[in-house]
């Protein structure tokens, strides 16, 4: 298997957040991003982010 196909594999990392308002504003404090657009699953509003490297992951915030 090449490392390309491997790499691709990899799952993005899930962080469950208190709140998407506060962690977008510690982010940008921290020198990294959480994207705008937000979408809603099952119990859950999810979004990306970045840290100050570039890694992307996904944030959610649990939902009555």
């Amino acid at each position: 298997m090449s490392r390309e196909i491997a790499y691709a594999r990899i799952r993005k990392s899930r962080i469950v957040v208190p709140s998407l308002s506060v962690a977008r504003a510690d982010a940008a404090r921290l020198g990294g991003e959480v994207f705008n657009e937000n979408w809603r699953g099952s119990g859950f509003v999810a979004c990306n982010a970045m840290d100050p490297e570039g890694n992307v992951f996904q944030l959610r915030e649990h939902v009555a």
